[in-house]
């Protein structure tokens, strides 16, 4: 699964692509929840809450059950918050889609071990 966050006229468009994507987002934001906090660098959160938002909003009618069980789960600030964090980073707009998703890996997984 490969996560694509697009600047564009509207802010941010997130893409997910590949197998499993909802189910990835849905478990990975109940774990990212724990990091929710002003302290840290506010990017986990964030960028798994509008990554979801987004995919909610395409979701088909007849996965309705899943938009209602998820919708209390966002924290709409998130959005603005990402917006102003990943749109000022000239460091990952100007980087390769690799490196872009490599930054996506480190945030997404901040204490994962080294291999």
């Amino acid at each position: 699964m490969t996560v694509n966050i697009e600047k564009s006229d509207h802010g941010l468009t997130v893409k997910l692509e590949g197998r499993g994507s909802l189910t990835f987002f849905l478990r990975t934001l109940i774990r990212a929840k724990f990091y929710d906090d002003d302290g840290l660098d506010g990017l986990l959160s964030p960028l798994l809450n509008d990554a979801i938002r987004t995919t909610i909003e395409t979701l088909e009618t007849d996965e309705s059950e899943v938009e209602s069980w998820y919708s209390g789960w966002v924290a709409e600030y998130h959005v603005d918050r990402v917006r102003d964090l990943v749109s000022s980073s000239a460091d990952y707009l100007s980087a390769s889609p690799l490196d872009q998703q490599e930054m996506m890996r480190a945030a997404l997984y901040p204490y994962r071990p080294i291999a």
